[in-house]
């Protein structure tokens, strides 16, 4: 049994339902330099997601800017200030990919490594993310040596290769205390 709304009902609510629908987009008339200008705004004031969002309308509307570059690593830091690690690194490795021999390509670098460290789990978890970060870091010290980014992924590649030794003589340890000393001596010896 189907229920019919007087015609009149149902004008009115489809009137209402149209209108609701229709809202202003936001940064709608506004130029690629006005979006990049609140993006950096919002990011300095810390409001990292509307500074996202003023980034993607900025990459939507005007994939040739100009400010492109900075525009792309500004949004791939505002990814890492949120803790979407994953999403700021691949924001970082687009950078690169996309500018590599921009004068930030450094900083892009030091993103990816600092966000792949971000991931390193626990002791207690597969440290696949954390050999990740070891390589990426290290990767980072290598291409630009003599940069300021340059000495800190290579502290962090250092924490990040104790992290692995200490899982695998975790490992090692478990494997000795009860009596399996073939394998854990399989672990010490992969310990750097």
């Amino acid at each position: 049994m189907r229920i019919r709304l007087p015609k009149p009902l149902s004008l009115v609510l489809v009137v209402l339902l149209v209108a609701g629908c229709r809202g202003e987009l936001p940064y709608q008339g506004m130029l690629a330099a006005d979006l990049y200008a609140l993006a950096v705004t919002s990011f300095d004031e810390g409001e990292y997601e509307e500074a996202q969002l003023a980034l993607d309308r900025l990459f939507i509307l005007f994939p040739s800017y100009e400010r492109a570059p900075e525009a792309q690593l500004l949004l791939a830091e505002t990814y890492f200030r949120r803790e979407q690690f994953v999403t700021a690194s691949a924001e970082y490795g687009y950078f690169a990919d996309r500018y590599p021999g921009h004068p930030s390509a450094p900083d892009a670098g030091m993103g990816r490594c600092r966000s792949a460290a971000a991931l390193s789990p626990s002791i207690q978890r597969d440290q696949e993310p954390t050999e990740e970060a070891f390589i990426l870091c290290g990767n980072v010290a290598a291409d630009y040596p003599g940069t300021a980014a340059a000495t800190v992924a290579e502290t962090i590649a250092e924490q990040m290769r104790v992290k692995v030794a200490e899982k695998l003589y975790s490992i090692a340890s478990y494997y000795f205390r009860r009596n399996f000393y073939e394998s854990s001596i399989t672990y010490y010896e992969t310990i750097e």
